[in-house]
């Protein structure tokens, strides 16, 4: 997500929508907690779901979710794309990256990580637990 301040209602409004800022990831949608879909929205865009219900969540289990970009390879005439990724198994829907800003996608910002939970009501807090975090720069 890009560098802004998290407050009780950013990046998650109240109403279970995310707010209008630069990201790229997993959302956990409010009305359809069972699954994650993969999502990215540039600010001032409509947001995209690349694949509603990507993954099916279960009580006790632990999932690792990651994300990968390639790079456009100019000599191999290929396009840049963004791959997501669950328990290390690549989804099949993947977003072939634009190369121009002012697009759909936030690729005129730098994003960095971030994670928020928003409790759908006081009465039904839920958690989510998480063991371990980490991000990495494959390439320049």
């Amino acid at each position: 997500m890009e560098n802004v301040v998290l407050t009780a209602t950013v990046p998650i409004a109240a109403a279970g929508t995310l707010t209008d800022n630069n990201f790229v990831g997993f959302h956990r949608l409010e009305v359809d907690g069972a699954n994650l879909d993969q999502v990215y929205k540039a600010n001032a865009v409509t947001q995209v779901t690349t694949k509603a219900d990507a993954q099916a969540l279960v009580a006790d289990a632990w999932i690792k979710l990651g994300m990968v970009f390639n790079p456009a390879d100019d000599y191999l005439g290929q396009a840049g794309y963004l791959q997501w990724f669950v328990n290390g198994v690549a989804l099949t829907d993947r977003k072939l990256i634009p190369n121009a800003t002012g697009t759909d996608f936030p690729a005129d910002v730098t994003l960095g990580p971030v994670f928020a939970l928003l409790n759908a009501t006081g009465s039904t807090p839920g958690e989510t637990l998480m063991d371990w975090w980490a991000c990495y720069q494959l390439r320049p």
